[in-house]
């Protein structure tokens, strides 16, 4: 989601006559953008800035802006702990940041403090979704992010989400599509949509697609050729949304869909809305429909009182499912949640302690799952090359990174944006390597029914 914004207002200053630079000592705006889901992430953005301060001093002119999350949790705080920031604003107010970056260039050329606070929500009936694609534009891109929901008005007792990205608002179905369609004809092969919660799309949107119809009238409408979505809620994933990964081309099979804790008990205080036997029965549909399938997901051990008992539900979890990847964390207190009133706090060393089980096994997961693509040939869309270890490197539909040597033959090729068969020859703990398959390798293709391709 920051990405995403952050493309956004690349794209607002772009048409300010603003360029991007890599030498952050010949800036003339700094924009921090932020995310407040962790306390590790709030305290890294309260260290960088402590850092800009002295870039001040040689240039005195230089516009500092904090935006996004921390921007919406601390609002005027951030003007006392840091007098020379110039710009806090939230989520909701980036469609205004070239009127705020002109009237703070020009109170600061007066040598007037500078201080623009916009951190006010927009209602869901007048918030605009920004939409920067021109497909006259030429613009190289093989991959892109699409926004089409924003906010979350589920009530997790651990999460901030709400208080800084507000309420759900859903994006108009046409807008969607016509943006998929520009894309498209700038080349762009793979679309990921992008919300607070996916799911929940046009739920309470009188007259708008649910979630499953937009993904249908995509795939009906445009020639997209791979399409991804994130983030899920399982209280909202219904047989309709699974059910399509069994007849939607485009739709690629993976899943991102968060459980946080295998414990009942656990996810109750949590309010998660949905069991660990209602989360199980849904990964088990998605297998029926697509064997393939692979899964990622977002843990958070030592919630309080959380006990060991609860914990090792959680690890039972990620050995049942077979997670191909999970993002683990230790639970972080965040201002004005629920979680952050209930007692029978775990210490730190105990919560690192079962981060550290966690994610060695899931390590262990990882290598078991990918190992189990070996010699087998993954359809992959480039997106980079590597001079200097002659790889390229990109994704396949499961989204699993895969790297293979550049032929010798096809030195002056650019593959970038191209579909190429790639046999898989070893797995890592990330990502799988391997060797472009053509006639000369002498093998022999196979197809399955679950559409991966093996040789021998």
């Amino acid at each position: 989601m920051n990405e995403q914004d952050s493309l956004h207002m690349k794209g607002l200053l772009s048409r300010q006559g603003y360029l991007e630079t890599k030498d952050d000592g010949e800036a003339d705006l700094v924009l921090f953008v932020t995310c407040s889901i962790r306390e590790k992430a709030v305290q890294k953005v309260f260290s960088d800035l402590g850092r800009v301060r002295q870039r001040l001093e040689d240039n005195p002119q230089l516009l500092v802006g904090v935006c996004g999350c921390v921007a919406q949790q601390e609002k005027e705080n951030l003007f006392k702990r840091f007098p020379f920031i110039d710009l806090v604003f939230g989520p909701d107010a980036i469609k205004n940041l070239p009127e705020m970056i002109a009237k703070a260039k020009q109170e600061k050329t007066k040598n007037e403090k500078v201080r623009i606070l916009n951190t006010q929500f927009s209602s869901q009936k007048d918030f605009e979704f920004i939409n920067l694609v021109n497909p006259h534009e030429e613009e190289s891109r093989i991959k892109a992010f699409v926004n089409i929901q924003k906010g979350c008005d589920n009530v997790c007792s651990f999460c901030i989400v709400p208080r800084v990205r507000g309420r759900e608002v859903s994006r108009p179905s046409q807008e969607i599509i016509q943006e998929i369609k520009a894309l498209v004809g700038m080349g762009v092969k793979e679309v990921t949509l992008l919300g607070q919660n996916v799911n929940s799309y046009g739920l309470k949107d009188r007259g708008e697609l649910q979630f499953s119809e937009l993904l249908q009238e995509i795939a009906n409408q445009t020639n997209l050729e791979r399409l991804r979505f994130t983030t899920s809620h399982p209280k909202d994933v219904g047989s309709d949304l699974i059910k399509l990964f069994g007849e939607l081309t485009i739709l690629c099979p993976s899943f991102h869909l968060p459980v946080q804790s295998g414990s009942n008990r656990v996810l109750k205080d949590m309010r998660r809305q949905y069991t660990r036997e209602h989360y199980l029965e849904i990964i088990q549909q998605l297998k029926e429909i697509k064997s393939n399938m692979a899964f990622t997901t977002d843990f958070i051990v030592g919630f309080p009182s959380e006990t060991e008992e609860e914990f090792e539900e959680t690890i039972s979890l990620l050995n049942q499912v077979g997670f191909d990847m999970s993002f683990c964390f230790a639970y972080s207190e965040r201002p004005g949640t629920a979680a952050a009133r209930m007692p029978d706090r775990l210490s730190v060393a105990e919560k690192k302690h079962r981060l550290d089980i966690l994610q060695t096994r899931q390590k262990q997961i990882a290598l078991e799952k990918n190992k189990a693509r070996e010699g087998k040939v993954e359809e992959v869309l480039v997106e980079s090359f590597d001079a200097l270890k002659m790889n390229w490197a990109g994704r396949s539909r499961s989204n699993k990174i895969v790297h293979f040597p550049q032929e010798k033959e096809s030195v002056k090729e650019d593959l970038t944006g191209k579909y190429i068969d790639v046999k898989v020859i070893k797995a890592n703990h990330f990502s799988l390597m391997g060797e472009v398959f053509n006639e000369s390798t002498g093998f022999r293709r196979i197809h399955s029914s679950e559409g991966d391709r093996t040789y021998n």
